[in-house]
C-alpha cells in the first residue's frame, strides 16, 4: 500500500512536471512565434525572393550593345572576326587609335568595338588602356560621325561593365559630353549616347545622381518631344528613365515632367 501510495504521488509528482513543462513549452512558442518555423521558413522565401529580384534588376539596368545580324546591304558589321590572338593585335590597334590618322583610328575603334561586343573574349574589358580610353572619350567631338558612333558603342559596352569599369569612363569626364550628344543631329548618335547614359544611371544611386545633376533629363526627353523617333529610341529612353527612378534613395522629382510622355507611349 506505501509503496502504492509512493507510485500516485510520484504520478502525480509526474503529471505535475508535465503539465509545468507542457505550460512553458506554450510560453516559449508563444514568446517565440517570431522565430518559429513556418515565419523562418516565409522569411528565408522572402530573401530568396528579394535575391532573385536584385539579380534581375541588375541584369535589366544594364545592357550590352551587341553586334546586329550580319546585313547583306552594308559592310559595317560584315566581318566581325578579330582573329584568335588578340594580344598578338592589341599593340596595333593601340598604336593606331592613338595616331594623327583619321581613318586609321576609325579602323581600330572599329576592331576595338567588335572585341568589347564578342561574347567569346572573356578579357574583353581588361585590354582597354587608360589612354585608349582617354581617345575614346576625345573621339566623341570628332566630327567624323562615324568615328563617333564606334567610340560611343565602344563606351556603351565599357559602361555596361562593373561599377569599376563605369567609374573609369565618368571619371575620364564623358558623362557632359553624351548628355551633348542628345541633341545630335543624327538618330544613330543620340541612340548610343542614350545607351551609354542609361548603363551609367543603372551602375548605382551616386553615378544616377551624378547624371542627373548634369542635366540629362531635359535633353533625354527632347528626344520624344522633337519629330518623330524611331521605334528603338523611344525603348531606350523608357528604359533610361526607369534607371533614373531605380533605388530606394531615388527622388523621382527630376523625372516627374516624363511622366505625361510615357503614359502616352
Amino acid at each position: 500500500f506505501l509503496m502504492l501510495g509512493t507510485n500516485n504521488r510520484e504520478k502525480q509528482k509526474s503529471s505535475s512536471s508535465s503539465t509545468s513543462s507542457s505550460t512553458t513549452t506554450t510560453k516559449n512558442r508563444v514568446l517565440k512565434q517570431g522565430i518559429s518555423y513556418e515565419d523562418t521558413k516565409r522569411k528565408r522565401g522572402q530573401n530568396y525572393a528579394q535575391i532573385r529580384k536584385d539579380k534581375r534588376d541588375q541584369n535589366f539596368s544594364k545592357r550590352r550593345n551587341l553586334p546586329v545580324q550580319k546585313n547583306t546591304n552594308s559592310d559595317f558589321d560584315a566581318d566581325l572576326d578579330i582573329g584568335d590572338d588578340i594580344e598578338a593585335e592589341l599593340p596595333g590597334l593601340i598604336e593606331g587609335v592613338l595616331s594623327d590618322d583619321v581613318y586609321l583610328q576609325y579602323d581600330c575603334t572599329q576592331q576595338f568595338r567588335k572585341i568589347l561586343s564578342s561574347d567569346s573574349i572573356p578579357v574583353r574589358y581588361q585590354i582597354i588602356e587608360p589612354k585608349v580610353l582617354s581617345k575614346f572619350i576625345e573621339f566623341l567631338s570628332s566630327d567624323n560621325s562615324s568615328l563617333q558612333y564606334e567610340a560611343l558603342w565602344c563606351l556603351s559596352n565599357l559602361v555596361s561593365g562593373s561599377t569599376e569599369q563605369t567609374h573609369t569612363v565618368v571619371n575620364g569626364k564623358a558623362v557632359p559630353v553624351l548628355i551633348q550628344l542628345l541633341s545630335s543631329p543624327s538618330e544613330d548618335i543620340r541612340e548610343q549616347a542614350i545607351w551609354a547614359l542609361g548603363n551609367i544611371a543603372g551602375d548605382s544611386a551616386e553615378l544616377r545622381d551624378f547624371v542627373v545633376s548634369q542635366g540629362i533629363v531635359p535633353n533625354l526627353l527632347r528626344n520624344l518631344t522633337e519629330g518623330t523617333p524611331r521605334v528603338s529610341i523611344v525603348k531606350n529612353v523608357a528604359w533610361t528613365l526607369s534607371n533614373l527612378c531605380r533605388g530606394n534613395t531615388a527622388s523621382i522629382s527630376h523625372t516627374t515632367k516624363s511622366f505625361p510622355m510615357v503614359v502616352g507611349l
